[in-house]
């Protein structure tokens, strides 16, 4: 991969995704590098020649380690009794600790640019938009890089910091259907299809919630279908409701740096949107007296989808999480803070029984000792039979920079620096390799597709790219617990020595493992080689063996008789 890092610029831009990127660079900026803040950032600046740096050269695992702990650090400073309900509790720390994560991430880059030569000046848009907590369109960092970097010059383009302030404080309101025999799910992404046609068999309707006005056509096919869709819509609340008990702590400190203001910007909106958590709240327990759903069913228990299953308790409804994240035992300190982070959004209360898909969530539950699972076998993976296992697979999750995460993940730049690794890898393989970016990632399949020529992308099903691959590489996914699922073996590639995702086989050359844990070139092309050469891989100590159709029904008659 080419180098474009030179330490001698000493004029900086940084731009948190590529629309704020061409903004900056349309004003024609001379002698200035960027600092890349995600994948399409960094890819557009390798595409069309712009200078930037490459962030593999200031980053380290100790970066990642620090980061992780240091923002743990600051979230157990903050309380958020404000909140009563558990789940949005959980989804507005989740929140805080991804907007921490990006600040402390741009801080500490741009400390380490500064050190190394004395930067002149940092160039932002100005932009400040806030659309809601999870919206990949909260334009922040300008006003972070302001805040922050009181002793280098920092220069607008627009003076549209404190620009648009939307009202975020809402009323809701939904519409009523007739009582039928119902489960009521979260949504029907992650395979809760499957659910959709076990009700179909078994006389139950499908009922979810959604939060925009539904299509007229499409609302007549989904009901032809039995799936109802129930609005709950927004408006613009007339109260002036009462926020004085919302109070955001103002002396969190990064180092020497106070970040609150940061943190918790802006801070109205923010405020809005906590206020709004009792009103929605409000109406989802409304719906749920309403229709009186014999089961309600999330795949994740924080947020809307946790309120869900708390309402269902209250109402006395039976409920059930089926996490589609995927939960594995810890080995150290750092992996038990970093699971920890990840199964708050997917492990619900208690209260609430979640399922058990794979043994490598049964060996999480039993290290925690969890009461509240229950081992159903696989309910929601993909779960394929392969016909033509002919390629190599390499999928992992990525994060943007509004949603960061670090240790168990690969960043962004740790995943282009991999995909140079295995362009000049698959030359000393037969098999061809084959990407599946993450779907947020698809538009940039065509850039890709001519910087690394000796590997494929594809945007591909999951069901159909499992039936023809031999082997899964990845780091963390649960497109790992998908192949096992689908009896496809697993090399957990981490070349940072970082982070090992379950236990798995360090041998290269011991055959038969269904996961193995590599660190480097040599060793991944002997464990692919042992691989194909294993011809007795025995996958019982991760997955159980029934089928995902006799599980949901087994579980789901368990719940429902």
């Amino acid at each position: 991969m080419s180098n474009f890092l030179n330490f001698m610029q000493q004029k900086i831009l940084l731009a948190q995704d590529i629309d704020e990127l061409k903004f900056i660079l349309s004003n024609k900026f001379k002698d200035i590098t960027c600092l890349p803040l995600n994948l399409k950032t960094q890819i557009y600046c390798m595409a069309n020649n712009i200078r930037y740096f490459d962030l593999m050269e200031l980053s380290d695992n100790n970066f990642h380690l620090s980061i992780q702990k240091e923002t743990e650090e600051l979230i157990n400073q903050i309380e958020v009794e404000y909140i009563k309900e558990s789940s949005f509790k959980i989804e507005f720390i989740s929140w805080i600790r991804q907007r921490i994560y990006s600040i402390i991430f741009v801080k500490t880059l741009i400390d380490k640019i500064n050190h190394k030569n004395k930067i002149q000046e940092i160039v932002v848009s100005g932009w400040n938009d806030f659309f809601g907590i999870n919206s990949k369109k909260n334009y922040y960092l300008s006003f972070v890089i302001n805040n922050l970097f009181k002793e280098i010059k920092i220069r607008n383009i627009t003076n549209s910091l404190d620009q648009r302030n939307k009202n975020f404080l809402l009323d809701y309101s939904l519409k009523k259907i007739k009582n039928k025999k119902s489960i009521l799910v979260n949504n029907l992404g992650y395979n809760f299809k499957r659910i959709f046609f076990w009700a179909k068999k078994n006389n139950y309707i499908i009922v979810s919630p959604i939060f925009e006005k539904q299509n007229f056509f499409k609302k007549i096919i989904y009901n032809f279908f039995g799936i109802y869709f129930i609005e709950i819509l927004g408006k613009n609340s007339n109260l002036n409701k009462d926020q004085s008990q919302i109070n955001f702590k103002k002396n969190l400190k990064y180092k020497s740096n106070l970040l609150s203001e940061c943190i918790f910007y802006p801070e109205k909106p923010i405020k809005d949107i906590i206020s709004n958590y009792s009103n929605l709240s409000k109406a989802l327990n409304e719906m749920i007296k309403n229709i009186k759903p014999d089961m309600v069913i999330t795949n994740i228990s924080r947020g809307i989808g946790g309120c869900l299953l708390e309402q269902a308790k209250k109402n006395k409804i039976k409920s059930f999480c089926i996490p589609h994240g995927t939960l594995s035992s810890n080995y150290n300190t750092n992996d038990k803070l970093y699971k920890k982070i990840i199964s708050d959004a997917i492990v619900p209360n208690s209260a609430i029984k979640f399922a058990v898909q794979t043994k490598i969530c049964e060996k999480f539950v039993q290290k925690n000792d969890l009461k509240n699972s229950i081992i159903t076998g696989n309910l929601i993976f993909s779960e394929v039979k392969k016909k033509k296992p002919e390629i190599i697979l390499y999928a992992v999750t990525q994060k943007d920079f509004y949603n960061m995460q670090f240790y168990g993940v690969e960043t962004f730049y740790e995943y282009l620096d991999n995909l140079d690794f295995l362009d000049k890898f698959s030359n000393k393989i037969d098999k061809k390799i084959i990407v599946k970016p993450h779907p947020s990632e698809f538009d940039s399949i065509s850039f890709l597709k001519t910087k690394f020529k000796n590997l494929e992308f594809t945007k591909e099903k999951n069901e159909i790219l499992l039936q023809k691959t031999a082997i899964t590489l990845s780091f963390s996914s649960t497109m790992i617990e998908d192949s096992l699922c689908s009896k496809i073996p697993v090399i957990l590639l981490d070349r940072w020595k970082r982070y090992k995702h379950c236990m798995a086989e360090i041998d290269p050359n011991k055959k038969d493992s269904p996961v193995y844990y590599i660190n480097n070139e040599t060793d991944l092309k002997k464990c692919i080689d042992t691989i194909l050469k294993s011809d007795k891989i025995n996958f019982e100590n991760f997955i159980f063996n029934q089928s995902y159709k006799n599980n949901l029904d087994k579980i789901l008659k368990i719940f429902l008789n």
